[in-house]
């Protein structure tokens, strides 16, 4: 369909995104959202913007840079909230066997 031209990450990602979904969702067929029918020819007509091949793989690069970024700053605020969660549970431990005083 379009060979060279496209980059298969490309597309992935830009159908992933709110512009390729609405692509889809505009045409979509069926009573529920959870039950959309797409058409072969919807597919087969569906607009992709498609830039230059250096222009798509950079946009790929970029979006996985950021991705990578999403996903190192979730992990550490995952852990952060693991440690803090402990050191709830520990307080809360140290107040109730009489470790450290309470005062009001």
């Amino acid at each position: 369909m379009y060979g060279n031209r496209l980059y298969p990450e490309y597309l992935v990602f830009y159908l992933r995104s709110i512009a390729g979904r609405f692509e889809f969702e505009c045409d979509a067929t069926g009573a529920s959202n959870s039950m959309q029918n797409i058409s072969q020819e919807i597919v087969t007509n569906l607009w992709i913007p498609i830039p230059p091949i250096d222009e798509q793989n950079q946009i790929v690069d970029h979006i996985k840079a950021n991705v990578l970024k999403l996903d190192n700053l979730t992990v550490a605020a995952k852990r952060t909230i693991e440690l803090l969660q402990e050191r709830r549970t520990a307080l809360i431990t140290a107040a109730v066997t009489g470790q450290i005083s309470i005062k009001k």
